[in-house]
Order: C-alpha cells, then structure tokens, then sequence
C-alpha cells in the first residue's frame, strides 16, 4: 500500500467530491492506493474507488493505517495521474455531479500522454480499465509506485524539519531531467548585498496594500531603492524553489515591482543581513536570448490565437498590462483606470477565477495562466467557510 499526502488544490477537489457525492466521510487529506484502488481514508468511514468492479462505495478499513504519508510537492505527473482517478470514474456515471464530455477514446489518449513519460500504457473503455508496462497488465498502485521511483522516494520521504522561516534539501539528478512544471528550470541564485530599511507611514502602509496576503514593506530594492512588496505563505503551505546551494522551502518572498527581481533570506538569516537568494526575471529573459517586448509578443500573440474560452485571462492579462497584453477579448483601457487600477483588476479577477469553475475549458486556462490567482481565491474562500462555521460571520 502507498499512502501520498493531498496538497493544495487537488486536496480541495477531492474534497468537494465527497461533498457532492454526499457521503458521510471526514477525509484526513490522504490517498491510499491499494492494488487497483484508490481509498481516501477518513476518521470513521473511508471512500473507495475500486477499479476492479467500477465502483465507489463508502466502507470502514478494516486495518488503521499507521504509515506516514509521502509528500507530492506539487509534482504534476503525480497529481495528474491521482486526478485521472475522478475522470475515469465520472465517465463510468459513478460520481454524481462530475459529467465529462470527452469520449473513451479522447479520455484514454489523455491518460496515455500522461503516463508515456513512466513507460505506461492505459487501455479504457465502459466495461473496464486497465494498465500496462511493456506490455504485461500492472495494477494502478505498481503504476504509483513507478512514478514515485521516476521521482526518487526516499527524497519524497525525507522530513522536513524547521529551520527558521526557511528550509532546505539537497538537490540532485534526477530533479534536472525531471519536469516539475514551470519554475522547475528556475534557480535561484546566492547573492550578498546591503539592504536597507525606512520607516512607512501608515498612509504609505495603506496605499501599498494589494491584498491580504501581499505587504509593503520598508525595505529597500537593492537595485532601485523603492520599496519592495513582501508574500508570507501559510505554514506547510509554503513553496518549494531550486537554488545554486539546494532545494529550499519558501516561506516569505520579496519583490520589487519596477526591477523583477525576488528575494527571499537564506536559512537562518535575516532579509538585513544580505545574505539572500535571488531570481532576476529580466535576467532570465536576456538569457534565453528574448527580450521584454519579443515575450510580451509571444504570449499576445498566444492569447490571440486562443478560443473563446481564454476569454477572462485575456481580460485580467489586459488589466494587468494596461492593455499591451491581451488576446481579442477585454474590457477599454479606459474601464481599468477609471478609479484604481489595482481594485478594478482585483474586482474582474475574482469574477473571472470564480466564472471559470463552471466551465472545463475556462477552468484549464485559468489554472495554466493564473495559478496564483486561482490558488489566493481558493485560499481566500476557505478562510470565509471555516469563519462562517466559527459564527465569526
């Protein structure tokens, strides 16, 4: 048995899956993957999904489960093939509520793109799911397992253990050839410079606000000297980055808007004390050989030749780039700063991010081309239901 800890926005989705499923189980935030079925073990009832007999049955594990659980780090090949798990059974009718419009052969195709990267093939029909490795029939738990020795356990096992604010783990080969999604080729770099700091007024405090979780702050951007913008992430919610020393868990960031930089301290130190990692955007950019407009370039003419669906990114990427940047659908440049620009885009956000649960297609763009967005609103939206429980509201 293979026992992964939910994370993120995947534990949120199978979260409301038990809910609109209606099934009495207070789920613990794990996956239990036992031969070909996947068990999301609660307090008292846990939930199964048996690719066996094409079923999904509440039911009591006979057994508690004492193994700690692995952690996915918010690798995609991993949650994907987790995800699959509710598109196969939605197609089969057994998940009230999820409908999925792609046909067998289209939902097979996807799998096989997925799992060609661990050398599995996928065979899926009405009748019946099944997996293969060269051509002999393996179950879904063997091909967890082949996607976590693709991912070097024992790395996914390793405790982390606290270190200030920040945290660090070795990194090694197998992380370079691997695709972690988009900051994987990312590396943040050892820097030391002198960072200074200046008393804010309450007024500057307040016109800096962006957002609950986003701070000014009165550190200065050692390049421009104006003052940087700081995110905290909550606790076992924080990022993981790569840098020239290791992989580190990120807990608190710093940018400045003008210069496209971060920083974030390095372990045991202080954001005054220099010594920091840092990520220079522009940097990385001329490195690749294109410059700030080529990309602007490259991702319009991307939006543009989108469909309809895009339509809400386009919107927020015109919003957030005074309309230099945007597919063929948005509002006037003149509607973004007829009060304040930062409220105006924050307001059409929220209502495109939330518009877009409702529409597959939508859905998928706002989570490729806002995942920060997405990831606050979700947040933001817990925060609200665990205060209404609380009567806070």
């Amino acid at each position: 048995m293979i026992i992964l800890k939910a994370e993120g926005t995947l534990a949120a989705v199978f979260h409301k899956t038990i809910k609109v499923m209606e099934q009495n189980v207070e789920w613990n935030e794990t996956f239990a993957i036992n031969n070909n079925t996947l068990i999301l073990p609660g307090t008292l009832k846990s939930l199964f999904f048996s690719f066996d007999n094409k079923k999904v049955l509440g039911n009591v594990i006979e057994e508690p489960i004492k193994e700690e659980p692995r952690l996915m780090l918010g690798n995609a090949l991993l949650e994907n093939t987790i995800n699959l798990v509710l598109y196969i059974f939605g197609k089969w009718g057994k998940i009230k509520g999820l409908t999925v419009e792609k046909d067998y052969r289209q939902l097979e195709q996807q799998m096989n793109d997925i799992l060609r990267e661990v050398e599995v093939q996928a065979s899926l029909d009405a009748t019946q799911c099944r997996f293969y490795h060269e051509g002999i029939r393996i179950t879904y738990e063997e091909v967890i397992e082949r996607i976590l020795e693709y991912m070097k356990p024992d790395y996914l096992n390793e405790e982390e253990e606290e270190q200030d604010d920040t945290e660090i783990h070795d990194v090694s080969d197998w992380e370079k050839k691997y695709q972690l999604g988009l900051w994987h080729k990312i590396v943040w770099k050892s820097y030391e410079t002198g960072i200074s700091k200046k008393k804010l007024s309450a007024k500057e405090r307040a016109a800096g606000r962006i957002g609950n979780d986003f701070y000014i702050t009165g550190y200065q951007c050692p390049e421009c000297k104006k003052p940087m913008y700081m995110v905290v992430y909550p606790k076992n919610k924080e990022f993981h980055i790569d840098t020239d020393e290791g992989r580190v868990i990120l807990a608190r960031a710093y940018t400045c808007m003008d210069c496209h930089r971060f920083y974030t301290p390095k372990p045991y130190k202080l954001l005054m004390e220099g010594s920091i990692y840092m990520m220079d955007f522009d940097y990385k950019m001329k490195e690749s050989g294109v410059n700030r407009r080529e990309a602007r370039k490259l991702v319009k003419r991307e939006l543009q030749d989108a469909p309809d669906a895009i339509a809400g990114v386009s919107d927020l990427y015109g919003g957030l780039t005074g309309n230099q940047v945007m597919g063929l659908w948005g509002h006037k440049k003149s509607y973004w700063t007829r009060q304040d620009t930062k409220a105006e885009v924050c307001s059409e956000a929220w209502a495109d991010i939330l518009q877009s649960y409702g529409v597959d297609k939508q859905y998928e763009y706002v989570s490729t081309y806002l995942p920060g967005g997405k990831a606050f609103v979700e947040k933001t939206v817990e925060e609200l239901i665990e205060k209404i429980k609380r009567g806070e509201i």
